[in-house]
């Protein structure tokens, strides 16, 4: 029996601007940062970002009292009120209680998450460092429902090195070296001299070169989460093989 899909949300252009009753006016492009997010799971459990929107608009919620950290959230969720005919409630507020107290314990829980989950396989003590954790336990709040959900197959690229070769990436793209090379040299002009390639063959190719994995987070969340030097140690491995 095959699996039902997953259901993403389409992000457009010209997200619209709001006005944050702390902040002022503001807009985030996420379109252009950003892949289509998944709204509803393959098991039909809806993400965060869907619930949120048809909780609020279904209980005639007026002001959205999330702390500030969901800030950079807010253009997905008009962009979905939008999509859906309805209007948006008031934002936001600052951050409602500060996490600094809690950040340690998250860190040394997910420490042991990881060290249980993959033990040897660890391609570098470094990501047990508390600031990487720290890092990546901010980034992918939004995303996950449990702290375990970090050591979950999906995020498996977080903690381990896929074995990805060369090979692999022809399959995506006859362009591999002119690809990898020019995201050495410079990520913002990879799309210079690439005539012919489309969009979705370079992110496939970066997707596979990082994560190891067709499907997954957004590659630009990928590429923040794991930072620049392990995204280019990745890169020249896949080269090297």
């Amino acid at each position: 029996m095959d699996p039902k899909p997953a259901i993403r949300f389409r992000l457009e252009e010209a997200a619209p601007a709001f006005q944050d009753l702390v902040y002022g006016w503001t807009q985030h492009e996420v379109a252009s940062v950003e892949g289509d997010p998944v709204i509803l799971k393959s098991d039909g459990f809806p993400t965060y970002h869907l619930a949120c929107v048809v909780d609020d608009h279904h209980m005639s919620i007026s002001h959205v009292l999330r702390g500030s950290e969901w800030l950079v959230s807010t253009s997905k969720h008009l962009l979905l009120y939008q999509a859906l005919g309805w209007q948006p409630p008031q934002l936001h507020l600052q951050r409602l209680v500060s996490s600094e107290t809690r950040r340690p314990q998250l860190v040394e829980k997910l420490q042991a998450l990881v060290k249980e989950a993959f033990g040897d396989q660890l391609h570098n003590k470094d990501v047990l460092d508390p600031a990487y954790m720290e890092r990546i336990i901010l980034l992918r709040q939004g995303h996950i429902s449990r702290l375990q959900d970090l050591v979950s197959p999906v995020y498996s690229y977080l903690w381990t090195r896929p074995a990805v070769h060369r090979a692999q990436l022809g399959i995506d793209s006859e362009k591999v070296d002119v690809i990898v090379k020019r995201l050495l040299g410079e990520l913002k002009k990879l799309s210079e001299g690439l005539e012919g390639t489309k969009y979705s063959s370079v992110m496939k190719l970066l997707r596979m070169t990082l994560s190891g994995q067709l499907q997954g987070p957004p590659v630009a969340e990928m590429m923040v989460s794991l930072g620049p030097k392990e995204v280019q140690e990745r890169i020249q491995k896949v080269l090297s093989s």
